[in-house]
């Protein structure tokens, strides 16, 4: 627990700070989410976030960047999923010189699984990368 007037522990009660991996990580009131590098492909969108909201009354307001490190002309296609159903369905074209320098803002309710995918548009794999931040509200 943080002392009052500073020091102490940087994660507070409840929160999970584990870096990179499918979950959602919450430090006070700030969230965050890393898929780390995932390799999409043109035969099918690939998870690479997948995670249920803190429970309670809390709501996030989430801002999801995709980018790529790999050089190519190809399309990224990516997809946000809300309780199963899908709230956004972008497609990043030429990801070489578009990669995505806005955010994707959504809204995630208290108790929501939100899964977020990409498939590359043609060619050869294609590492792509997902990250979440956000902060939750009462």
């Amino acid at each position: 627990m943080p002392l009052v007037g500073g020091g102490g522990a940087g994660n507070v009660a409840g929160s999970n700070p584990t870096g990179i991996s499918s979950n959602l990580n919450t430090i006070g009131n700030h969230v965050f989410a890393n898929s780390g590098g995932i390799t999409v492909t043109s035969g099918g969108y690939t998870v690479g976030l997948d995670f249920t909201s803190p429970t309670g009354n809390q709501y996030i307001v989430a801002e999801l960047f995709v980018n790529s490190a790999d050089a190519t002309s190809a399309d990224i296609f990516y997809k946000v999923e809300l309780d199963g159903q899908t709230i956004n369905n972008q497609i990043i074209k030429e990801a070489q010189s578009n990669h995505l320098n806005f955010p994707y803002v959504f809204l995630i309710p208290p108790y929501s699984r939100v899964t977020i995918s990409g498939q590359r548009g043609s060619g050869s794999d294609l590492d792509v990368f997902f990250n979440v931040i956000g902060r939750t509200y009462s």
